[in-house]
């Protein structure tokens, strides 16, 4: 700015410098603002319901059960995300919903079992192996879980029920995607 009011501007964009008026107090332009239609729920539903998971939009601090709605939402993509259940794990622990005008949005997400302490005759059993020769290194766990990895015909007790094992990753192979697994009464 220089003494007399006027503002100089550097526009890189251009490769040039712009001159203008600097005043402190100009007429007001009203602008016409309508608000949208928020007439619009989602409903969240979280299974199973021994799960007890629940769900919320990441600005809330509260947690919503699962079928509990979320209403006066206006028309837009939503993201939603999944509370830590001890002994659960939720796939996905989030996702961007689509919630359409005037009407009520059903979503469905999954929480899975996680390895617990059971009594092994009351439970069931999982074994994994590996093919007839493994590579060194190769191994399974169970999604989620941050042990070390298992090695092939390892044994886990686990109540029955569906589980989601990853691979290690093993240098000049092609790991296996991420698989369902069912432990069943032995």
């Amino acid at each position: 700015m220089d003494s007399l009011g006027n503002l100089y501007v550097a526009d890189t964009g251009n490769n040039t410098i712009r001159k203008g008026v600097f005043t402190a107090y100009g007429p007001a332009n009203e602008t016409a603002y309508s608000a949208p239609a928020m007439n619009s729920s989602l409903v969240v539903t979280l299974v199973p319901p021994e799960a007890g998971g629940q769900w919320r939009f990441p600005w809330e601090v509260a947690w919503r059960n699962s079928g509990q709605a979320a209403n006066n939402l206006a028309a837009s993509n939503y993201p939603v995300e999944f509370r830590a259940v001890s002994g659960w794990l939720a796939i996905p622990q989030s996702l961007t919903v689509a919630v359409t005008n005037a009407g009520t949005t059903q979503v469905t997400s999954q929480y899975y079992p996680t390895t617990t302490t059971v009594d092994p005759n009351s439970g069931g059993a999982l074994t994994v192996t590996l093919g007839p020769n493994p590579p060194s290194g190769a191994g399974w766990r169970f999604l989620g879980d941050t042990t070390p990895f298992y090695p092939s015909g390892f044994s886990a007790n686990l109540v029955p029920g569906a589980y989601l094992i990853e691979f290690a990753a093993v240098s000049g192979r092609v790991t296996p995607p991420t698989c369902p697994c069912r432990s069943r009464r032995v």
